[in-house]
């Protein structure tokens, strides 16, 4: 999930809509999945803000106009922020074995889930494919992200390639099509019904499939507790 998608679960949560729309519901699994990159995202900014702090020291700015730039008030505090992130950073990629673990339990668990919901996957992916020309995919602007979505959910299908790859793919297609912070793309045509419904069906199965990921709360925990 990207730091985009993050804002959108949060804003929907703030029941957030646009004119003329419902006030979206929001699954506690996009939420959960939503909290669980928090960290990574703060991470990513911590980041990004230790490397503009050696830019511009790099440049010759002091630290008294670093503490103002970010609002610290005077250089010590700038300083220590700095040295902080440091720390930070250094740690961050040898931290935690615990959570690092976590995530790989839940990789499995989402991957059994996968192959014990095959022929759903891919049930649900032929439909959403057959039906993608009533989307009108290529007036989405700047949508590369969904037109190569799409494109690759057929190449998948026609050498019968990874369930789990297919869910992913659904999953970029779900949130673009029906996305929490913006105006949902309508379906038009005489197959519109049926996209519509194979929409339906991927927003289920991406749902469970998140259900299944974060059941598991624990690097202890097996795909079915």
């Amino acid at each position: 999930m990207t730091a985009k998608a993050i804002t959108a679960v949060a804003a929907a949560l703030n029941g957030y809509a646009p004119r003329g729309q419902e006030r979206p519901e929001v699954p506690a699994e996009d939420v959960l999945a939503a909290l669980s990159q928090i960290d990574e995202a703060r991470q990513r900014l911590d980041a990004m803000e230790l490397k503009l702090i050696r830019a511009a020291r790099d440049r010759g700015s002091s630290w008294q106009k670093i503490a103002d730039a970010t609002g610290l008030g005077t250089r010590q505090s700038a300083e220590t922020r700095a040295l902080r992130l440091e720390r930070g950073a250094k740690s961050y990629h040898g931290r935690d074995v615990a959570a690092q673990r976590l995530d790989k339990a839940r990789d499995r668990a989402e991957a059994a889930w996968c192959e014990e919901n095959a022929d759903t996957i891919r049930d649900v992916a032929e439909r959403f494919y057959d039906t993608s020309g009533a989307w009108n995919l290529q007036n989405l602007d700047g949508d590369a992200d969904i037109r190569a979505a799409v494109h690759s959910i057929g190449e998948l299908l026609a050498t019968d390639g990874s369930r789990a790859g297919l869910a992913g793919l659904l999953a970029v297609s779900r949130f673009r099509l029906a996305p929490h912070d913006g105006e949902a793309v309508k379906p038009t045509g005489t197959r519109a019904a049926d996209a519509a419904q194979a929409l339906t069906d991927v927003k289920k199965l991406i749902s469970e499939r998140s259900a299944a990921r974060y059941r598991v709360t624990s690097a202890r925990d097996t795909a079915a507790s």
